[in-house]
């Protein structure tokens, strides 16, 4: 058996024995509720049959006092309360009275006793429901288990909002991939002379511009000088965040990932990675890449695209990880300055000072009212500075972006995806506002063609050199950059080539030098486009205004790609004119040349250029294109057309419904959804309406047979209808469906319901809201002139207007107040109604969720609280508000509450692994799963028996069983009753044929006093057959030197002790001393032995445990069975056992007599060399001088037998 089918195939195993005890406990309830019916069936008046089924029900569920009349019971029995289940309880209570009060009473009627027969047998229908219900959920459990290896799509991290990729052997993989190496292997050519030359007049056409650059040059060599002196940088606090940076990434293996993981946990190691980092930087002129070709494979995503990936060495991970963050932080800072220096332009048009002097002259204005907070300009400046201007480059570590679905408030405040709906949001709010302020607004949409692959290294290089990068990061970029690549799917032997273009995918450097590079564009638009500001995410970038300063940013840009070496893509290019009507103000307007002039009225340094073309093509956003029409986006129901196919064949290769449901909410509910854009107030009603109805068609016809009427139609039907088939099962609840697992369900996603609620708390347009700000400000007009007309004008503006100057001259007001097109002439730079109404189309719609009836109120009432549904309708999120609402009356009905099941008979443990599993390590994947999943005692007691039933049946004669000490406060179970219970069920086994005795282990992962607790409680039961203590768990975790002080007292108390040695290569010399040093009898697995090691062992003649399937199929050696250091180790003069430990048989398929088996076939050994491994073995027992003579005399006995 492969290694990656161990987890499942375990995990099976563990459903399966929950699915035979669940059988068992059904089938006892069946009998019960029979006897309760015939018993009832036998009472000749309908009081007894009533009194029958009330004790019976009451006696099922737990309490049963509650049916009883008597008075031999606690004082406060009767009033004591059981949680959330006393009101449950007040039910039996009552009927109970009822019973009492009818033998006296003739009010209470026949009727009233029927009801009561009738709800007292729904509830043992409940019951019998919920049994039903917990033994299918087992089987769709163990379905998903037998196919666990059926593809799901996964959302990937990167700057894609098509998110999600799977690694499939495609033709277009080749194809890409063919692509991709022309792009990466030939160099592609650069002028460095040429890009200088650029550089140098697009900086210092302007001496603000000019001062900017020397400013920004000479903090670039000084932060260098305090980069390159500082001794200090990698720190634990430092690793922390290196380490969850380069997970996010996802590009390291799945082993590498885990190795980063322990790194965070292992303080000790840590420290040593972090002086391994720290002689590197202070060799940075020396550094090259470690790994010496570096692995590449290709990734495939949802939108049919691959990308190339490298699994680099961990060390340069996290190296390159940090030098990339901390430059991204520092020119991050940089560029913000000149951002806000004097030398980037403003994308407003200062208003004259003639018309500020008529504003405080008639308004009483004083110039507070153009601050930027106070107006849309600054709420624009603010947007672009805080979510868009480098926006690929972190403020600080902690905020390094992190390109999912979700925002993570660990790392920073929107998310990659949340830029891209905001941006959306944004696009569309401003063309309503242009087009109320203007009457028209031009669009504009791009990217560059394969912008990460095609980068070249002279133009990256270049641009660093012009901003004074010293020689030494120079050539250490250059060496990052030149990485030698193999791919995996060539083999070991494949060729191995250097990159000579583009920059390495996920990579924080890769994206500081991007950065750096388009920063350059942003300042070209600023400067010759008049202060436009470019929109960009990364390399798609968006602009708008009026057409002739589109135009002039598009030749700005095409000026760059020409001098850098980059390529519009035309595919993802296009330009959207939207028209408003007339417009309204004629004198916003500026003439050409009053562009091309600085605010000063000096011709600008820039030269004149005639704009080119705008770019042809739709502009689109996810599933979405923007139509000139109406001036709203529309679906694009081609892409839908393409997505429905792609969702089809996600589902079809689905081999479990629960694999299906995963498949569909990461695709239909995630990646579908989010292409469609999140709502927004300027998006409107029409548009939530738009993505319903286009959802429903993804729904119809991802479900339509052929075209027929015998479609089922919706997604439930259509499990249910598999559901049948597979199951036999056909009377589920729709709540089943969407329900979460905890209740039974299975967690389906329902994409309509948020959209719903949104577009109830949708009640505006954003026509109304601009039309509202407009008639505000008029009423605002009429306030001010009121004021002027009864007070007169602001008297300390008059010396102004009474200036000589020709320029005031002619502005010299007279008696008549200004008219309203010249009050609401600068709306922009002094509306703060005009403001606040373009935040508020900014706005997502608040969910409105369904309303909390007096039923609803009832059903919630009687919930218990459970992880992903809270008790309380206040705490609830939206969505969940509402799929109760829909469900829970269905739920009721069939299961008497809300959940159908216990969540204690559900492999909810299981189910977790399964939906966040990835390839990992074994011991990961051990200790985060085996050892939690008999947290109860029930399960706890069973699998002890059947683990000792196990043995017995292999023909075992003396057993050595060992387990770790755990709590479950979930369950109320402490330590010692884990303990005690393993020892009870081990002292009810009690089999003449086998003796057992217990070994308890110390996790080296935890902690001393941890270690010291196990010892206690080892000391404590050596009486009830505890005889040693072991030191085991992830080998790649913990200090054993802090266990000392536990096993010496674990022996000076008579306790055995028996250690995992050298598990993995990684054990370091000083632990395998400190292990030695506990002395102990035996060790286990000793794999990765030195030398010195392996001679002091065979000295000491320890016995030694040896696990030959475990050892395989885990892969913790190279090779196979022939290859296992058994061969090594049993011509030595240690004793060897083979050991069966007792996750063998569910993770390796190898019981006790099959690891002997296994010995016998790879290693050549007949019968008497078996025998003669079996007695060597006996001494080394720690059952006592009895138990080895019992052992040597049924080996003798089976000897003679064979004679």
């Amino acid at each position: 058996m492969a290694a990656t089918d161990a987890l499942p195939n375990t995990l099976k195993s563990i459903t399966e024995t929950k699915l035979k005890e669940l059988s068992k406990q059904q089938a006892l309830f069946e009998s019960r509720k029979a006897a309760i019916y015939e018993e009832a069936a036998r009472q000749t008046t309908l009081d007894d049959r009533v009194r029958v089924l009330l004790e019976g029900v009451t006696r099922i569920k737990g309490f049963p006092d509650d049916g009883l009349d008597t008075t031999d019971k606690e004082d406060d029995a009767v009033f004591r309360s059981d949680g959330l289940r006393a009101s449950a309880r007040h039910v039996y209570w009552n009927i109970r009275r009822d019973l009492v009060q009818k033998r006296y009473d003739s009010s209470i009627s026949d009727a009233r006793l029927k009801q009561s027969e009738k709800e007292l047998r729904q509830q043992l229908d409940f019951i019998s429901a919920k049994h039903n219900h917990a033994l299918f959920f087992n089987r769709l459990v163990t379905e998903w288990l037998t196919n666990s290896r059926s593809p799901v799509p996964e959302i990937a991290h990167d700057n894609s909002m098509d998110g999600s990729y799977e690694q499939l052997e495609r033709k277009e993989a080749h194809e890409q991939r063919t692509q991709w190496e022309a792009l990466v292997f030939e160099p592609r050519k650069a002028d460095k002379v040429e890009i200088e030359r650029y550089l140098t007049k697009l900086f210092k056409h302007s001496r603000l511009s000019e001062q900017a650059l020397k400013d920004l040059r000479r903090q670039v060599k000084l932060s260098s000088k305090e980069f390159l002196t500082k001794d200090d940088h990698f720190t634990l606090d430092t690793l922390k965040w290196i380490i969850k940076g380069v997970i996010s990434k996802d590009i390291l293996s799945g082993d590498k990932v885990a190795i980063l993981r322990e790194f965070l946990r292992n303080d000790a190691v840590a420290q040593e990675v972090a002086d391994v980092l720290n002689v590197r930087m202070a060799q940075i002129d020396t550094w090259s890449w470690s790994c010496s070709p570096i692995p590449v494979e290709m990734r495939r995503h949802l939108n049919g695209k691959y990308r190339a990936y490298m699994d680099e060495d961990i060390l340069d991970a996290m190296f390159l990880h940090y030098i990339g963050v901390k430059w991204s932080i520092r020119f991050k800072e940089l560029f913000t300055v000149a951002l806000r220096s004097h030398a980037w332009k403003p994308q407003s048009k200062k208003i004259p000072k003639s018309d500020i002097e008529r504003r405080k002259y008639f308004l009483y204005e004083n110039g507070r009212e153009c601050r930027d907070e106070h107006n849309i300009v600054g709420a624009r400046k603010n947007s672009f500075l805080e979510d868009y201007f480098m926006c690929q480059l972190p403020i600080d570590a902690d905020s390094v972006p992190v390109y999912g679905e979700d925002g993570d408030p660990g790392y920073q405040t929107k998310s990659f995806m949340d830029l891209k709906h905001s941006l959306l949001h944004l696009v569309m709010a401003e063309i309503w506002l242009n087009k109320a302020l203007y009457g028209e607004v031009t669009v504009v949409q791009s990217d560059f063609r394969w912008f990460g692959p095609s980068l070249s290294h002279t133009t990256l290089l270049s641009v660093l050199e012009f901003f004074h990068m010293p020689p030494v990061w120079i050539e250490f970029f250059r060496r990052f950059l030149e990485a030698p690549l193999r791919f995996v799917q060539d083999g070991e032997n494949g060729p191995i080539r250097i990159r000579k273009n583009g920059v390495p995918l996920s990579h924080a450097i890769s994206d500081c030098l991007g950065e750096v590079l388009l920063f350059c564009l942003d300042f070209s638009v600023n400067q010759y486009a008049d202060g436009l500001l470019l929109y960009r995410l990364h390399d798609d970038f968006w602009f708008w205004g009026q057409e002739q300063t589109c135009a002039k940013a598009w030749r700005a840009i095409n000026d760059f790609c020409a001098v850098m070496g980059l390529v519009i893509n035309d595919e993802k290019s296009g330009t959207a004119r939207l028209y408003g009507g007339k417009r309204r103000f004629t004198s916003d307007i500026e003439t050409d040349s009053d562009l091309a002039k600085t605010e000063t009225g000096r011709p600008s340094k820039i030269p004149k250029f005639e704009p080119s073309p705008l770019p042809q093509g739709d502009i689109r956003w996810g599933f979405l294109k923007l139509d000139e029409g109406i001036g709203r986006f529309i679906v694009d129901e081609s892409q839908i057309d393409v997505h429905i196919q792609e969702l089809r064949r996600q589902l079809a290769a689905c081999k479990s419904i629960f694999s299906w449901v995963q498949a569909w909410n990461t695709y239909m509910a995630r990646f579908i959804s989010n292409n469609f854009g999140k709502p927004a107030l300027c998006l409107g009603r029409p548009h939530i309406e738009m993505v319903l109805s286009t959802l429903k068609r993804i729904e119809s016809e991802l479900f339509a047979v052929d075209g027929g009427s015998a479609s089922p139609g919706s997604v439930a039907d259509h499990l249910r209808l598999a559901i049948s088939k597979n199951f036999d099962i056909a009377d589920l609840p729709d709540g089943f469906f969407y329900f979460p697992e905890e209740y039974g369900g299975l967690a389906l996603t329902n994409p309509f319901v948020s959209l719903i609620s949104m577009r109830e708390g949708l009640k505006t347009t954003p026509e109304r809201i601009l039309q509202n700000a407009f008639i505000a400000e008029e009423k605002e007009y009429a306030t001010a002139k009121e004021k002027y007309e009864s007070q007169g004008p602001n008297q300390t503006s008059l010396t102004v207007f009474g200036s000589d100057s020709p320029s005031m001259r002619v502005s010299t007001p007279t008696n008549e107040f200004m008219s309203l097109e010249e009050f609401m002439r600068y709306s922009e730079s002094t509306s703060y109604l005009l403001k606040n109404a373009y935040k508020c189309l900014l706005d997502q719609p608040t969910e409105v969720p369904a309303a909390f009836t007096p039923e609803l109120q009832n059903a919630v009432s009687k919930n218990e609280a459970m992880k992903s549904l809270p008790a309380a309708w206040s705490a609830m999120s939206s969505y969940s508000k509402s799929i109760v609402e829909l469900y829970h009356a269905e739920m009721i009905s069939k299961y008497g509450g809300l959940a159908a099941v216990e969540d204690k008979t559900l492999p909810l443990g299981v189910v977790k692994i399964l939906k966040q599993e990835k390839d990992g390590r074994f011991f990961t994947v051990f200790s985060n799963l085996i050892y939690h999943l008999c947290s109860d005692l029930d399960s706890l007691r069973y699998s002890t028996r059947r683990v000792l039933q196990d043995f017995q049946n292999d023909g075992v004669k003396y057993l050595e069983l060992r387990t770790t000490p755990r709590e479950s406060q979930e369950h109320g179970v402490s330590k010692e009753q884990y303990i005690s219970t393993v020892l009870d069920v081990i002292e009810e086994f009690n089999s003449d044929e086998m003796s057992t005795y217990l070994i308890l282990s110390v996790d080296r992962t935890k902690s001393a006093a941890n270690a010291m607790e196990v010892v206690d409680l080892a000391i404590k039961y050596q009486h009830r057959g505890v005889v040693a203590v072991e030191l085991g768990g992830d080998p790649s975790r913990g200090d054993v030197s802090v266990f000392r002080e536990a096993f010496r007292k674990a022996k000076e108390h008579g306790l055995h002790i028996t250690l995992h040695f050298a598990e993995i290569a990684s054990s370091r010399p000083g632990e395998l001393e400190a292990l030695l040093s506990f002395q102990p009898e035996r060790l286990g697995h000793v794999i990765h032995v030195p030398d010195g090691f392996a001679e002091e062992i065979a000295r000491r003649k320890l016995a030694l445990e040896l696990c030959l399937s475990c050892n395989v199929h885990a892969k913790l050696i190279q090779g196979g069975f022939p290859d296992h250091h058994f061969g090594y180790w049993r011509h030595q003069h240690c004793p060897v056992i083979l050991c069966r430990k007792t996750d063998d048989v569910g993770f390796f398929c190898s019981p006790l007599s099959n690891e002997y088996l296994l010995a016998a076939e790879h290693f050549k050994l007949d019968r008497s060399m078996i025998l003669d491994l079996c007695k060597r073995a006996v001494p080394a027992i720690f059952g006592g001088k009895a138990e080895e003579d019992r052992l040597y005399e049924l080996i003798s006995h089976f000897e003679e037998q064979l004679q």
